[in-house]
């Protein structure tokens, strides 16, 4: 319930602007036409639904509008369901929200949830096929019906009907069985408005019909007998619609048949006589359609008149004079039907921005659209520089225009860029190719300067200013020139003379000191006529404190201090203090980087015209708002330096469409959250009928709440819309289907949302939208919708073949237990087998290993001990190449054993049973490496090492390979003075990495594949056995890791290795 009264808060908030546009006698109208989608220009009746939707009878078929689109029903006689006429007559909206219809044959009801209509048919009482004028609900409830020529139809709270029709020489029935309208007032009583008979109240007490007529001998009886409408003011007031005579008035609470006011053309302000249709507003107001006289305003004080009517060639006048229907929506706009001119709407936000053009063959408007500049006179009119109609004076009370061009004065040239007023009330004119001119407005005469009767060096003037008075100062193509009006003498300062920034000068300002700011093509310039010189600015790409761009379109004082300076790219703020400029742009909120004007409000707004649309910031603030051609603006492209102040604060903004002036006050921002409706439902981009065959649709879709889709409908969309009217292409949108969308789509002003390959499940498509001042519902609407799997996929196919299944896995299982069993039979035995054999293997193995041990030590003792034996005893006698030999013999007798020794470790490391636990790897090899410093006490080594670098494997291995490792290390750094030796951990993709790094004699890469074989060592002259890395290698793989090497001659070497534990 919080939003439905939020939304009722705001209508009522935004209804009381409409004194604002009512009073105005300058309305500008939209008109929707054939060209927009409406069926027929010839508009009888008027509505809007509980949705939102906007309802127009027409003389071929009814149609509902949601600010984009037209939805057409007509007439199908093979459909009993579609209208029984396509000819509209009158439209109602019940107390329950029901549309009722009347048209050429028949009455019916709308049915919202199945798009079609329902045809009303009472044969007892004689309701058929009649021409259908009103329908009314009373306040019991009761529905009334009123027909051409067939009389009064009631259907009470029962579905009971009545006829009433005209009895001759009974004052009691009804006057006329040509029934207008229908209308209750406040005080209950009800109205039959009739042609011919003037109007009657059903008096329910007597259950018969008082008339009221028109007496030709009495002034205060009702003006006329062809009643066409009743309303009631918030006053009390009610108001009757005499055609051809004029309208009446009497209070609700003095009804008599001489208690009216009547209201005539002539003497009191109604256009004409012929009056149609009444909408009494909720602010007080009377909109009165007549017959091609067309529409009215009487102001709540029931004196006052406006009127409005068709004006040749402009677009935003009323379309057609004859008016059939005024109907006031839920926001406070008003809609119009027009005989032939479609529909007309005033919108409230559009009547801020007053719009002037051009329109052929109507003398009094602007009569040219190019609008260079504006000037106030003492009177309070505005001069209008036209390029190409010469000089413009507009009346802004009046809406007047005076012309004055070379077609009728002397002006020399039509394209007039620039009007002045001077302190003297001169009005002073810039041409192109035409010079400089003063305008005597008395005499219509022109006193021209050009370059052949003056001084002036160019007859191209942009613009002109005024310091001291009687000195002028004009902005040409040929420099700065000061005239001097006593005198009527010329100075030129140019770029050459006195140092402008270009001879081309666009914009000329007088500043609050009396320098004169002059905007060029080629950057800014403050010209001192003191001094005569001039400070210039420009556009340094390298340098964010210089202009944004060197072309000038504009120039505003904002005060003492700062100056706002438009241009080609960008606008800037200059502070006059510091000389500080700040450049900003579209990324900083505005419109467009092309700047044309800039003006000030009062409340400190600057309104900034662009080459897309109008801007208003605070500089403050930063809030930014963007008007466009939508919002009433003369179009999106303005006029370079054609912008004005008047004194009453107006502004004034010039394009190529004419102008615009309004009031900063008035410019409101739309406050009315819209309603979000779906509007459409296709799959595989075609319409959806409701309930078709194999259709998904079962209502309407602005009335489903659930879509039930196959999985076979792959592509299907949405389109929807907010039902703001106001501007309505200016409308956001942003929708999203949860359960797939993880966040929304913000789409802008696009409509439609599309699909495809969702996968079954079910989802909420949720779309939310703005009105065109980007007030937002946030709440938006929603659908659900359910996409069916297949069969194959559904719960309970699954569950079957669950079941199924599972009888299977359970035969199966019982097979393979069965099977399990005799096999685990097999292989146990052929594990024990195998254990068997693999002891003795290991047991023969161990046996030849220590008889290689006791059967290869021996002798090589043996031939150690002898040459020894033989050295010393007989030494003395053996030449020294003998006892060389010898010595050789020991050598390798001891190496040999040393090979038998590591081999016989290799072999018992490989085959030793582990034992795995925690083991502080850092720690283990600081202690390998204090033991070879304490075995070889005279190295100098620096070791760097990390701990603790916990892992998981055999100490006693771990401890064997950290020896071999470092024993390398040790080795191949035995011939460095500062030998180092490196232990550390590096992480890569998760996993731990050891390394084991040396500054030694290193290797070369080529023979890196080699290092872990056995009995491969690649520096022969230093000692070792050639398996120590051997050996490493093998440890590490025990431990489920892999080992690998780097390293270059010279530069040392780095082991890298993994334990998988």
């Amino acid at each position: 319930m919080k939003k439905p009264s939020r939304i009722f808060f705001l209508c009522v908030f935004y209804s009381s602007f409409i004194n604002t546009f009512a009073f105005d006698r300058f309305l500008q109208f939209e008109t929707l036409t054939s060209d927009h989608g409406l069926s027929h220009p010839y508009v009888r009746c008027i509505v809007q639904d509980n949705q939102g939707f906007m309802w127009f009878g027409t003389f071929d078929g009814l149609n509902r509008y949601d600010g984009h689109t037209f939805t057409l029903y007509q007439h199908n006689d093979r459909d009993t369901t579609s209208l029984p006429s396509n000819i509209i007559r009158c439209l109602y909206k019940d107390s329950k929200g029901n549309l009722w219809i009347g048209t050429a044959k028949g009455l019916c009801r709308y049915d919202a949830f199945q798009d079609c209509f329902i045809r009303y048919r009472a044969p007892s009482v004689g309701l058929g096929e009649f021409d259908i004028n009103s329908i009314f609900e009373d306040h019991e409830g009761s529905l009334w019906v009123g027909t051409l020529d067939f009389g009064l139809f009631h259907r009470d709270p029962n579905q009971q009907w009545k006829h009433y029709v005209h009895q001759e020489n009974n004052p009691k029935t009804i006057g006329s069985n040509h029934v207008r309208t229908i209308f209750e007032d406040s005080r209950g009583r009800l109205w039959i408005a009739t042609v011919g008979s003037g109007v009657a109240i059903w008096d329910r007490k007597n259950q018969c019909f008082i008339s009221f007529r028109h007496q030709k001998n009495d002034p205060h009886s009702l003006a006329g007998d062809q009643v066409f409408a009743i309303t009631e003011d918030r006053n009390g007031y009610l108001w009757f619609a005499c055609y051809g005579t004029g309208l009446s008035s009497m209070h609700v609470d003095q009804v008599h048949p001489s208690g009216f006011t009547n209201y005539y053309p002539k003497r009191h302000g109604l256009c004409d006589n012929s009056v149609r249709a009444l909408c009494a507003d909720r602010n007080g107001g009377l909109w009165i359609g007549t017959e091609n006289g067309g529409l009215d305003f009487l102001k709540e004080d029931r004196k006052t008149f406006f009127h409005y009517e068709n004006e040749l060639g402009n677009p935003k006048s009323l379309s057609n004079n004859s008016i059939y229907d005024v109907y006031q929506d839920r926001v406070g706009d008003i809609w119009i039907g027009t005989y032939t001119g479609g529909v007309n709407v005033v919108h409230h936000t559009e009547q801020a921005f007053k719009h002037y053009q051009y329109y052929p063959g109507n003398a009094n408007t602007l009569n040219n659209n190019y609008v260079w500049k504006f000037q106030e006179d003492d009177q309070g009119n505005i001069w209008i520089a036209t390029d190409g109609g010469g000089l413009n004076k507009w009346n802004p009370r009046t809406g007047q225009f005076f012309h004055y061009t070379s077609h009728n004065t002397n002006l020399n040239k039509d394209a007039v860029l620039t009007v002045f007023i001077d302190s003297q009330n001169e009005i002073w004119i810039g041409t192109w190719a035409g010079g400089f001119s003063r305008f005597d407005p008395k005499t219509m005469r022109f006193f021209p300067f050009t370059t052949q009767n003056s001084a002036l060096s160019s007859n191209n003037v942009f613009d002109i200013g005024e310091f001291p008075p009687g000195v002028l100062w004009l902005a040409t193509q040929k420099g700065l020139h000061r005239f001097d009006k006593k005198s009527r003498s010329f100075r030129v300062y140019t770029m050459k003379s006195h140092g402008l920034p270009s001879d081309q000068i666009e914009v000329l300002r007088v500043d609050s000191y009396g320098k004169i700011l002059l905007g060029t093509v080629n950057g800014f310039g403050i010209f001192d006529p003191k001094t005569e010189t001039c400070m210039n600015y420009s556009h340094d790409p390298q340098n964010p404190n210089t202009l944004s761009d060197d072309f000038i379109t504009c120039i505003f004082e904002e005060d003492s201090t700062t100056l706002w300076i438009g241009t080609t790219h960008g606008l800037n703020r200059l502070d006059r203090n510091s000389g500080q400029i700040t450049q900003y742009f579209t990324s900083d909120g505005l419109s467009d980087d092309l700047i044309f004007g800039i003006e000030k409000d009062h409340r400190g707004y600057l309104w900034i015209s662009t080459n897309k649309g109008l801007t208003r910031w605070h500089p403050r603030t930063h809030h930014f708002n963007h008007y466009t051609k939508e919002d009433g603006l003369q179009g999106n492209t303005f006029i370079k330096k054609s912008h004005y102040r008047s004194r009453d604060g107006k502004l004034y903004f010039g394009g190529v469409n004419g102008f615009n002036v309004f009031d900063p006050d008035a410019i409101v921002e739309n406050p009315v959250i819209p309603p979000i409706v779906i509007t459409d439902f296709q799959i595989f981009n075609k319409p959806v009928s409701i309930g078709g065959p194999d259709s998904p649709l079962k209502q309407q879709i602005t009335q489903t709440k659930t879509l039930r889709l196959s999985y076979k409908h792959k592509v299907f969309s949405f389109q929807f819309s907010a039902l703001n009217f106001v501007a309505s292409s200016k409308n956001q949108y942003a929708y999203k289907l949860e359960g797939f969308d993880k966040d929304w789509n913000y789409v802008g002003t696009k409509r439609t949302a599309t699909y495809t390959n969702i996968p079954p499940g079910r989802y909420t498509f949720r779309v939310k939208g703005s009105n065109n001042d980007n007030v937002w519902n946030e709440e938006g609407t929603s659908i659900q919708i359910v996409i069916v799997p297949p069969f194959w996929k559904t719960w309970w196919f699954r569950i079957g073949i669950a079941v199924f299944s599972l009888g299977l896995l359970l035969g199966w299982y019982e097979w393979r237990i069965y099977t399990s069993r005799k096999q685990r039979e097999a292989l146990q035995a052929l594990i024990d087998e195998r254990t068997e054999a693999l002891r003795e293997a290991n047991e023969e193995l161990e046996a030849f290993t220590y008889s290689v041990s006791h059967d290869l030590r021996a002798p090589l003792r043996g031939m150690d001990g002898f040459s020894e034996a033989l050295l010393e005893d007989y030494g003395d006698q053996l030449d020294e190449r003998a006892k060389d030999y010898l010595q050789r013999i020991r050598r390798n007798s001891q190496r040999m054993g040393q090979l038998i020794d590591a081999l016989l470790k290799l072999s018992r490391w490989t085959r030793a049973e582990m034992h795995s636990k925690k083991v502080d790897l850092g720690e283990l090899v600081e202690n390998v490496v204090e033991e070879f410093r304490q075995k070889d006490p005279t190295r100098k080594v620096e070791f760097v090492g990390t701990k603790p670098v916990w892992v998981q494997g055999d100490e006693v291995l771990l401890k064997v390979m950290v020896e071999n490792l470092i024993d390398n290390a040790w080795k191949f750094t035995s011939e460095k003075e500062s030998a180092k030796i490196e232990f550390g951990v590096i992480e890569e993709k998760g996993k731990r990495i050891f390394f084991v790094r040396d500054n030694g004699m290193g290797f070369d890469m080529t023979y890196h594949d080699k290092l872990f074989e056995p009995f491969q060592r690649l520096h022969s002259h230093l000692e070792g056995s050639g398996v120590g890395l051997t050996t490493v290698q093998r440890i590490v793989r025990r431990h489920g890791g892999k080992i690998w090497a780097e390293g270059r001659p010279n530069e040392g070497a780095t082991f890298y290795f993994t334990l998988g534990g």
